[in-house]
């Protein structure tokens, strides 16, 4: 009989092994992962898929349609078994009815898994051996809308300073009616919501399941700017809106740190920033503070400074701060800086207390477009993974502790006991 030390020393064993070894998955594939077709009432269309094998054994698939094509597709076969690392090719066919009761796309799969293996001591009760593993090919059939319909997007590319902005826009009419009168409109907004300017595409005509490329531009010849569009299609008498931000240029220097440093309740404390000129010139820079109580019932602006950064320099900048007549609490505070007419703010918290004073940007986009992280990142997986390793081996560990103990104690007592003394009668 094992005894419970010994069996919980066991189990704890085969636990650590099945947690460091990896499962071992068959691998096989298919191609292609997504057929897409235009309807056409009562087509036949001949397709093909692809289905390789590459594990070192042999494997018996099973292939089906499912979906809401699964009942015009059929299958030139519905198994197949593959040998290491060989291919083959399954026709099958595709036959679109006279209409769909919806529009728009129309989508089924052709799923491949592989057979599980079962065993059975009878045949009214198998049992399926693993997870069954499986891969899927999408088809699309795109029925065009009843009238007009356009489908569109509206893409900006990455633009560099005083350089013009071009509005890409992708439309197509998935209608069934032609589209005598296609323009779009696109109002640009700065940050705080003031209409810069309007413009204006050249009207068009599009055909049913045609597709066009409408281009604009937009030249505000400036160094930086972040900017808010509304984009509007016109046609025949209907309307679409989408909306997008974009960014131009890059602004040259960038509010990397901030900090507060010496505070003293009542008299005064220092603002640290940080500046890095990200270019390879000399940049003048102007830089002001303004600061406010999340009841408005104190603001103040520090004096602003005027600095030349040196070729991708970084620079420290101290502002002094009178805190006379400042309560404890958390204010708002906005860093400008400006560039050539150019101005970029970041905006930051600062939060007095008895216990001291501390600063922290706030959770939106910094001056050059990048996401500020107040926290290290975290893999959770490589966590999760060292954790459960450490428990483990402290169970293994703790449990030969355990069994050590018990065998010593075994053994101590049967050194203790009095030998037998044979008798004779």
């Amino acid at each position: 009989m094992i005894k419970p030390s010994i069996f919980s020393l066991m189990c704890c064993i085969f636990l650590l092994v099945c947690t460091l070894l990896p499962i071992d998955v068959s691998a096989f594939a298919i191609a292609p992962g997504k057929t897409v077709l235009e309807f056409t009432p009562n087509a036949v269309a001949q397709q093909e898929i692809l289905l390789f094998n590459t594990e070192q054994q042999t494997l018996t698939l099973t292939l089906e349609a499912i979906g809401d094509l699964a009942p015009y597709i059929k299958l030139s076969k519905t198994q197949v078994t593959l040998t290491p690392d060989t291919s083959v090719m399954i026709p099958y066919t595709l036959r679109l009815p006279s209409g769909f009761p919806q529009s728009g796309s129309i989508t089924g799969m052709i799923v491949a898994h592989q057979t599980s293996k079962t065993f059975s001591g009878d045949s009214s009760e198998i049992v399926r051996v693993g997870a069954v593993a499986s891969v899927a090919s999408l088809i699309q059939v795109n029925v065009p809308y009843q009238g007009r319909t356009l489908e569109a997007s509206v893409y900006v590319a990455p633009t560099d300073a005083y350089q013009p902005v071009e509005f890409l826009a992708q439309a197509k009419n998935v209608g069934t009616n032609d589209i005598s009168s296609l323009q779009m409109r696109i109002a640009i907004y700065d940050t705080e919501n003031h209409l810069l300017t309007t413009l204006s595409s050249e009207e068009q005509k599009l055909a049913s399941g045609k597709r066009t490329d409408i281009v604009t531009v937009w030249d505000p010849h400036i160094l930086y700017g972040d900017y808010h569009a509304v984009i509007t299609f016109l046609y025949n008498g209907r309307k679409q809106e989408t909306a997008l931000d974009f960014t131009v240029g890059r602004f040259p220097v960038e509010l990397t740190d901030l900090r507060i440093e010496h505070f003293v309740f009542g008299s005064q404390t220092n603002i640290m920033l940080l500046l890095t000129n990200k270019e390879s010139r000399d940049i003048s820079v102007i830089t002001n503070i303004t600061l406010q109580e999340d009841s408005l019932q104190y603001s103040t602006s520090l004096d602003s400074q005027t600095l030349t950064l040196l070729s991708e320099q970084d620079k420290l900048l101290l502002f002094t701060w009178n805190l006379t007549d400042v309560a404890l609490g958390t204010y708002q505070g906005e860093v400008s800086l400006t560039i050539e007419d150019t101005t970029a703010v970041r905006n930051f918290y600062i939060t007095l207390t008895p216990e001291g004073a501390s600063a922290s940007f706030a959770p939106v986009q910094s001056i050059t477009g990048q996401i500020i992280f107040l926290d290290p990142t975290t893999d959770p997986s490589r966590s999760n993974f060292s954790a459960t390793l450490v428990l483990v081996i402290l169970i293994v560990l703790v449990n030969i502790f355990l069994f050590g103990f018990w065998y010593y104690r075994r053994r101590k007592k049967a050194s203790e006991q009095p030998p037998l003394v044979e008798s004779t009668f």
